[in-house]
């Protein structure tokens, strides 16, 4: 009998010693190799976007290993053939909101970088161009003129100016007032007066010419920079003011000078 215990024991014993001296492996980690696959899907060929505006950037894109700084994106404005940074290092979900710069193209592009946990990376970009254009204000309504024999001048008065572009409110920045001596249709060849954001203006010492001046006035939408530039810029010329085909010109200039 003693014998079968001590045999059963040693046998359990060298069980006990297997299990000890045994070892477990995992199962092997997957190694990506596999670059994400993107597609920009917002904004298309053709599609129009507004400066000084926010809009939806979209893409898709299919990756099990990204990170929440895996993606970065730019935009052109010459067809591609350089690019200024919109955002990096944003997580891969689209969409992204962007504040569309104050300039206008047709030659408008997006590209977009996916850079996944395990170094792979895929760039995308828009195959066809699109625009950015100035976000249209409606005409000011509701002009009236009126003179004050008291001080010769000629008061002038219009309407706000609110417009809903893209689901957006927006409203005028500031209302430019023009000035011409012939009612031309030409609206570059008037001479530009002021640049205010009240809704009233007072055109000095011009009441011997009521009746014979014509005037227009354009709400203008731009951010603060540009509106200060081209208010320096009519200080600057107040003995030969410039027509608004000049001032257009000028504006142009500024937005360039923006990217």
């Amino acid at each position: 009998m003693k014998p079968l215990i001590f045999i059963i024991i040693c046998l359990a014993f060298c069980s006990c010693m297997r299990a000890l001296s045994g070892y477990g492996i995992s199962e092997a980690s997957p190694l990506d190799l596999v670059n994400p696959v993107l597609s920009i899907v917002y904004p298309a060929a053709g599609d129009t976007l507004y400066s000084g505006l926010y809009h939806e950037i979209s893409w898709t894109c299919i990756d099990s290993n990204l990170s929440s700084e895996s993606t970065s994106l730019w935009y052109s404005i010459d067809g591609g053939s350089s690019y200024f940074s919109m955002a990096q290092n944003i997580p891969a979900t689209a969409p992204f909101q962007w504040l569309v710069p104050e300039t206008e193209t047709v030659n408008a592009k997006i590209q977009l970088k996916v850079t996944d946990t395990f170094g792979n990376s895929k760039r995308a970009f828009t195959q066809f161009p699109f625009s950015i254009i100035d976000a249209p204000l409606s005409t000011p309504t509701g002009i009236s003129i009126s003179v004050d024999n008291v001080t010769n001048d000629i008061n002038i008065y219009w309407q706000p100016v609110n417009s809903l572009v893209t689901g957006y409110p927006l409203s005028a920045d500031a209302y430019i007032v023009l000035c011409s001596d012939t009612p031309a249709e030409d609206i570059e060849s008037y001479t530009v007066l002021s640049m205010l954001k009240a809704l009233t203006y007072t055109h000095l010492a011009a009441a011997d010419q009521y009746g014979k001046n014509f005037y227009r006035i354009i709400a203008f939408a731009a951010t603060g920079n540009v509106r200060t530039a081209i208010q320096t810029k009519l200080d600057q010329t107040p003995e030969t003011p410039l027509t608004w085909g000049e001032m257009k010109a000028y504006i142009d200039l500024i937005k360039r000078g923006n990217q």
